[in-house]
């Protein structure tokens, strides 16, 4: 079972428990861990275990014998399918790999073309950038409360390209993504990494290898496909 982290306490404790009845194949008449069990489980207060208990007992889900324990009653296949967060968590990862895929094909043509003509002041500039987000990226403690996202290098360079359309168009997937990440309050991007590969990428482009900057493009972008592909298959 797993610590809470999308959607309201209480209901976030029921469907965890509902989790733990479908993980575990139990039927009806099976026993439930305790509360204090639960409590630990799910790493939440007590209050919140007993809220949803409640809540689950008031829906027949559960039979609460004081004394004794709590024992599964029964499986309403209803009830269940509303407190199915998995499968909303399921749309936000796949909509994350199709954005994912997106950005690929955008961000390595608008390096490309912009490694033609970039100037050396430009390029400075990239590189501050970058310095100025990896600085408040690695002063940040960056917790699930307060998660960084920014895609402010891929956009100044898309905009380097001067194609207003193809720009306005990336300020879009840059608004999902940031929206999809905070929705499962995740980044595979350790600042380290990030750093490192965005330097990557600005060499590329100074480096005017279009091989080079296909590789160090997709190699950063994959990182999130990965990463939604191994959440994926923890569902």
């Amino acid at each position: 079972m797993q610590s809470i982290k999308r959607i309201v306490i209480h209901e976030a404790v029921v469907s965890e428990i509902l989790k733990y009845i479908k993980n575990n194949n139990l039927q009806k008449g099976d026993k439930l861990p305790t509360e204090k069990e639960l409590t630990e489980l799910l790493q939440v207060s007590r209050t919140s275990v007993r809220e949803a208990l409640k809540i689950l007992k008031a829906n027949n889900i559960v039979n609460i014998i004081h004394g004794s324990g709590i024992y599964v009653n029964t499986l309403d296949s209803l009830f269940l399918s509303y407190y199915d967060t998995d499968q909303e968590y399921k749309k936000v990862l796949l909509r994350l790999k199709d954005l994912a895929q997106a950005r690929i094909l955008i961000e390595t043509n608008s390096c490309i073309e912009v490694s033609k003509k970039i100037t050396k002041e430009q390029l400075d500039r990239l590189y501050e950038l970058e310095e100025e987000e990896n600085r408040i990226l690695s002063s940040s403690k960056n917790n699930a409360n307060n998660l960084f996202v920014s895609l402010s290098l891929e956009l100044a360079i898309t905009e380097l390209h001067g194609n207003p359309y193809l720009f306005d168009f990336h300020k879009k997937i840059a608004e999902l993504w940031k929206k999809y990440l905070l929705e499962i309050k995740s980044t595979p991007y350790p600042p380290q990494i990030r750093h490192k590969d965005h330097i990557g990428i600005i060499q590329s482009i100074a480096s005017k290898n279009k091989t080079s900057i296909q590789k160090n493009v997709r190699n950063h972008i994959q990182r999130m496909i990965d990463a939604v592909d191994q959440l994926l298959k923890a569902l």
